[in-house]
């Protein structure tokens, strides 16, 4: 089914369509790890791939940030 599935993304989509199509979206089980230097926008990226799958997809989403 997913072969013949006209769409590329397969998983959840984070609403960045680049990153999107380099994971094909986040998947059930994944453990994704986001790294780069202090003041990159880390969180910014987190938080925003967060609120577009709480508001446009519709999915529960819970985020934890670490200071």
């Amino acid at each position: 089914d997913l072969y013949n599935k006209e769409e590329h993304i397969i998983g959840m989509p984070t609403g960045f369509l680049d990153l999107d199509a380099m994971t094909a979206g986040f998947h059930k089980g994944e453990y994704v790890v986001i790294g780069a230097r202090p003041s990159m926008g880390k969180s910014a990226l987190l938080q925003n791939i967060a609120s577009y799958m709480a508001y446009e997809q519709k999915e529960p989403v819970i985020l934890f940030l670490e200071t």
